[in-house]
């Protein structure tokens, strides 16, 4: 049985949870991708649909996508997802634009299914994900970019 405490608890964290992954920053902006595997377009890691994904050529072990939000944007989340059960990355970096060089807000290890990547919030127009070693090619079906709402 829940108690009072509980059930406020609960509904502060899905105030929070709605707040931070409620709009989705990345969603149809342009991306470019260091490659490509025809059928698989860097702009299906953004599109939304779980079916597409991108993918870089056939035995490629590192690759960049990186994304343009258009105007600069404050954000300290980025959710990814390769493609249905896959695990092939093994290493990545998500980094942002500042003054015209890349600096580093994540680092991370295996993304798997899915990872969600919190980091201090950083403004900026362009992020990118560097795979720097996966498994025989990488693959993602998801690249959003969220700004935590921090009064939810």
């Amino acid at each position: 049985m829940f108690h009072e405490n509980d059930v406020q608890r609960l509904k502060e964290l899905g105030d929070w949870i709605r707040g931070t992954f409620g709009t989705n920053l990345a969603a149809g902006a342009p991306v470019q991708a260091s490659e490509a595997m025809a059928g698989h377009e860097a702009l299906y890691a953004v599109d939304g649909d779980r079916d597409t994904f991108w993918a870089p050529q056939e035995g490629t072990e590192q690759a960049v996508l990186t994304v343009d939000l258009g105007t600069e944007q404050t954000f300290d989340h980025v959710v990814l997802q390769e493609y249905r059960y896959s695990q092939r990355v093994e290493r990545f970096a998500l980094e942002y634009m500042e003054d015209g060089e890349w600096k580093t807000a994540y680092n991370g290890t295996v993304i798997g299914y899915k990872r969600i990547c919190p980091f201090p919030a950083v403004t900026s127009r362009y992020i990118r994900l560097s795979i720097q070693e996966s498994r025989w090619w990488p693959n993602l079906s998801a690249f959003e970019v969220y700004h935590g709402d921090r009064n939810a």
